[in-house]
């Protein structure tokens, strides 16, 4: 049901700010968060809940109020794009809260699949393991929800199978791989910054794939 996984609420919160064109959540009164629609933060305690409020729930502009977020406001806009996107435009629509709200979930969880399905598709070995990884109960239950840890997880496995890719290919590493590699250990550390050690993967690839020392 919505909002039961964990933090999904406040995730949802950072999306739909982001959703509106405000990437930077503001402070006020020493609270870090919003003026959204106050449905976004309920938790459904089942699926008779979501159904109910299928029926019920609307966007009201006029009926906001100020929502604390101060974790999820922490992370940058990346790591929302999919919810944001899918949030804008269910927007178009309809105004039912509900349906607006899965539809953040779906986009997050088709970024996120694609990436790993790439991952997949270029990993030289280990295909089975990497999908075995991405059909965990944890990663389904994360990756059809609103959270953050979506794209990270994607970004992540994405960067390992990358760079194996390259390693196992052993030919000189053109200027598009390097950006490719480069972009998504950078793209992965701006996610959360412990990632950032993911960088040290690049020790596998040889001397003789980089035309210079630079």
């Amino acid at each position: 049901p919505m909002g039961q996984v964990p933090d999904e609420p406040l995730h949802l919160c950072r999306a739909f700010e982001i959703s509106e064109g405000q990437f930077f959540t503001p402070v006020a009164d020493g609270k870090v968060g919003s003026y959204l629609p106050k449905d976004i933060m309920k938790t459904s305690q089942g699926y008779g809940d979501v159904i109910e409020r299928f029926r019920t729930a609307r966007l009201n502009d006029a009926n906001r109020e100020f929502l604390n977020y101060p974790t999820s406001a922490l992370y940058i806009p990346l790591v929302y794009a999919p919810q944001a996107l899918g949030i804008f435009i269910f927007r178009l629509f309809t105004d039912n809260s509900m349906i607006v709200l899965y539809g953040a979930r779906l986009f997050n969880y088709l970024a996120g699949t694609a990436i790993i399905y790439y991952a997949i598709k270029l990993i030289p070995y280990g295909k089975l393991a990497v999908m075995v990884m991405a059909l965990l109960p944890m990663m389904v239950n994360q990756s059809v929800s609103a959270s953050a840890d979506v794209l990270t997880n994607a970004l992540a496995i994405f960067s390992v199978a990358y760079a194996l890719y390259l390693a196992n290919n052993g030919s000189v590493l053109k200027k598009r791989q390097l950006a490719v590699l480069a972009s998504s250990l950078i793209l992965l550390s701006m996610c959360k910054i412990v990632y950032f050690l993911f960088a040290f993967i690049v020790i596998i690839l040889s001397n003789s794939q980089f035309t210079s020392k630079k």
